[in-house]
């Protein structure tokens, strides 16, 4: 299993974060038996000093911005949130220990200052705003002590979250909250040229790229064609990311294409298969005429 990694190697050096949802179900509508995460269970199980075989594998697209001055918009909830808890880690020890600040995607100084005076001077930091979902705030509302704090502290500049489960307020969603801060988004990813992180479920990042683009059409005042060639290109230049569950790819675009693709040639294997058989049957009723026929002359010669 792929876990998108929730720490900075910078903040915690020598440990390795992961924000795991223990899996377990019931098949059946919630009536037949119940089933456990293969992967969660056993890390849940496991003792403190047991070894995990693991291996790291890097999202290519997935890391914050070279540029400091450009905001950054992450979107991320229930364990969607995890690799956003690692950019604002490398945020807060960029923001206490600025005389050892290091690439976003790398490890390679970027300033080289003699006092953490000079350093603080020479750093830039994010405009980090976070988008948050769960279902209730007692129940699953993972790092919100933690994130209330860094948003006292400044390293996160706005935090909004959507619970689609609590009785007190009507049902949100993360979408929702992006269309109640319209705004603000089209501020910060359209005047301002600001990245937009994306980590979650698939049909979840895919009702977010909806959202995204009835933002732009109905704050910006384009059309249907103009905001998808928007969000299009944010994605081919590299200011709009999305981490599925661990796999960074566009993933509704590729999906989109593959059905597609798999349609339009399953359409045609399909007609091939209906002519080749209709062939067969056309010949086979042929056939059986044409020995039926020579079965009655042959009755008939031997009648006569």
């Amino acid at each position: 299993r792929y876990y998108s990694i929730s720490s900075s190697k910078s903040y915690v050096d020598g440990e390795i974060h992961c924000t795991v949802a223990v899996v377990s179900f019931r098949t059946r509508s919630g009536n037949g038996p119940l089933h456990h995460g293969v992967c969660s269970s056993w890390l849940n199980r496991i003792t403190k000093s047991a070894v995990i075989p693991c291996f790291v594998r890097r999202a290519a697209s997935f890391y914050l911005p070279e540029d400091r001055q450009a905001p950054v918009i992450m979107v991320g909830p229930g364990t969607g949130i995890a690799p956003f808890r690692s950019f604002w880690q490398h945020q807060k020890f960029t923001m206490h220990q600025p005389q050892f600040a290091i690439a976003a995607n790398g490890d390679i100084p970027e300033v080289q200052c003699n006092t953490v005076e000079e350093a603080g001077q020479a750093v830039k930091h994010w405009d980090m705003a976070l988008f948050f979902g769960c279902r209730h705030p007692d129940l699953d509302h993972i790092y919100k002590e933690e994130v209330a704090e860094l948003v006292q502290e400044g390293v996160l500049s706005k935090a909004f979250c959507a619970y689609s489960r609590d009785p007190n307020q009507p049902k949100q969603y993360v979408q929702d909250q992006l269309k109640r801060e319209a705004d603000y988004i089209i501020q910060k990813l359209l005047k301002e040229s600001g990245h937009l992180y994306v980590c979650g479920d698939v049909s979840m990042a895919a009702d977010v790229t909806k959202t995204i683009q009835g933002v732009f059409r109905e704050q910006a005042g384009m059309s249907d064609d103009q905001a998808r060639s928007a969000v299009e290109k944010m994605r081919a230049d590299g200011f709009y990311h999305e981490d599925i569950f661990g796999v960074t790819l566009r993933t509704a675009e590729v999906t989109d294409r593959v059905r597609n693709a798999a349609r339009k040639s399953g359409c045609l294997r399909m007609f091939v298969y209906l002519r080749l058989i209709s062939c067969v049957c056309l010949t086979r009723a042929w056939n059986i005429i044409v020995q039926s026929q020579e079965d009655v002359s042959k009755t008939l010669v031997n009648a006569i």
